[in-house]
């Protein structure tokens, strides 16, 4: 910035003042020098501006890169001149010695704040219970310590909107935010110590401010600047109160991140509570199990791969034992997660309700599907399911099948595995295409086993797929077992092949005994 005249003539002044200052404080050595010179010349010394000089032998009084002031006599001779730049030296080398003194002082008080600040910052975020409370009590810090009339932090995050906070007096909002987008659109702070300063650096309007200290901060984690207006002590705002600004705006960022990371940790935290009481809850609308009928063993599982599935299986028995009829479903709810759970539980209470009085299983999947319609194409989903109904004593099984993976029969007769194909599409997928019953009658030995992809698409770490030839295969070798025990060696298989489950896997086992 160029200085105009009445700025120099200011600055000549003060300059003056400053050595006539130091003699003063120094009234011993002046008298020493001044008696030296007046033996050699009979003249006085005077101390004179340095912007217009009267006397006839001058010396500046120049030190630390500053003329202060020039030292003057009315007369003397050239062997004198060299005295006289001696004594205007001397003084000039001590007020240079001084002022460095004085800017160590002041950046010693700076750190000296600095640190307090820091140690307020951090007892501050252990009472602090909210992200406005916290920038609120840095920021009153900071004026504090700074000496402002008023201050103002403003944060910018991704996907968030701004957000200013300020305290005491401060301009309007648009020059605070003016002042923001200069030091952050450069990456500089500024200072400004008199109105046509800060008009000229912020490029707002605001008459009653007369200084500003405002530093930035531009990190990944978000932008930030920090500023304090209208200095309250002489001078105005130094570098030291730039560099604490910009410990404040770094502050900032640091304490709006570590916000954002505790209001994860509890978002987190609530979701896993919720995730383990939706498990809780799906556990139990499980059934349990089959109820005891002659010439039959039922049993089935599911095992979820998170918190909550999509898979399901259940029956309605309600323990009357008024009929030896077994009626039971299986059935997967494309996609994972709450979603899929939710729509899990809504099939179960629909299935139950259905099975209770069975007639056709298709029809009863027809009604199911009309009821849990809206559901599904709210989340754009559908169900693949198979509804069974079995009669021991004919030992005669009725089904349909909703795009449900194949029944797997082993024939213990011939030895041999057959597939019952699907009978219709998944529930939710068009409900103008009907669901067709099919039948099928056991001979003593025979297994059937339900099963959802879970097991047939269980992945190696080579992305080899369990697969249907291998089920089929695992089924031959096993199937003279009892249910519970070929329950249990499937689930060993897959789990061996595939070590990292990523699908739910529900199996569903019946055997007819003689």
């Amino acid at each position: 910035m160029t200085l105009g005249k009445d700025d120099r003539t200011e600055e000549m002044d003060a300059g003056r003042a400053r050595v006539e200052a130091w003699i003063d404080a120094h009234p011993d050595l002046w008298r020493h020098w001044h008696a030296l010179w007046h033996e050699e010349t009979g003249d006085v010394l005077c101390v004179e501006s340095a912007s217009a000089p009267v006397s006839a032998i001058t010396a500046p009084v120049f030190g630390g890169g500053q003329t202060f002031a020039m030292l003057g006599s009315a007369s003397g001779s050239d062997r004198c001149r060299s005295l006289l730049q001696a004594i205007a030296g001397l003084i000039g080398d001590a007020l240079a010695i001084e002022t460095e003194l004085d800017t160590m002082t002041d950046e010693l008080v700076d750190s000296y704040d600095q640190l307090t600040f820091l140690y307020e910052i951090a007892r501050m975020l252990s009472t602090t219970a909210t992200l406005a409370e916290a920038l609120t009590a840095l920021l009153v810090q900071a004026r504090h310590i700074i000496g402002a009339n008023g201050g103002a932090l403003v944060i910018e995050q991704a996907e968030k909107p701004v957000v200013i906070l300020t305290d005491g007096a401060v301009p309007d909002r648009d020059f605070v935010t003016a002042a923001h987008r200069v030091v952050t659109g450069t990456g500089r702070p500024l200072v400004a110590n008199d109105a046509a300063a800060v008009r000229g650096t912020v490029g707002a309007r605001s008459d009653a401010t007369t200084s500003i200290v405002v530093a930035p901060i531009v990190t990944p984690q978000g932008v930030a600047s920090a500023a304090c207006f209208g200095a309250t002590k002489p001078g105005g705002f130094t570098a030291g109160n730039r560099k604490l600004m910009q410990a404040v705006a770094e502050q900032t960022i640091a304490i709006a991140g570590q916000f954002a990371l505790q209001e994860e940790q509890i978002r987190r935290s609530r979701l896993a509570r919720d995730l383990e009481l939706a498990a809780q809850i799906q556990t139990a609308l499980l059934p349990g199990a089959f109820p005891a009928r002659p010439h039959v063993s039922v049993v089935a599982t599911m095992v979820p791969a998170n918190e909550v599935g999509g898979d399901f299986y259940t029956h309605p028995d309600d323990g009357t034992g008024q009929s030896d009829v077994l009626a039971f479903a299986i059935g997967d709810v494309a996609g994972k997660g709450v979603a899929a759970a939710l729509i899990t539980t809504v099939c179960l209470g629909a299935m139950r309700a259905e099975m209770r009085h069975v007639a056709s299983p298709a029809q009863a999947l027809q009604s199911v599907q009309g009821f849990i319609q809206d559901e599904l194409s709210r989340i754009d989903s559908f169900v693949t399911c198979i509804l069974a109904t079995y009669d021991p004593a004919s030992r005669r099984l009725a089904y349909a099948n909703a795009g449900h993976t194949a029944i797997l029969r082993w024939c213990a007769r011939e030895g041999t595995i057959e597939a019952l194909g699907a009978t219709g599409l998944p529930l939710g997928v068009d409900i103008g295409i009907a669901i067709e019953n099919a039948t099928v009658t056991l001979d003593p030995g025979d297994v059937l086993l339900f099963y959802t992809d879970g097991v047939t698409e269980a992945a190696a770490a080579d992305g080899e797929l369990f697969g249907d030839e291998r089920l089929r295969a695992l089924l031959m070798t096993c199937a003279g077992q009892e249910p519970d025990a070929i329950r249990d060696t499937i689930l060993a298989h897959v789990r061996a092949f595939a070590p990292v489950q990523r699908d739910d896997i529900t199996l569903l086992i019946l055997k007819a005994e003689a």
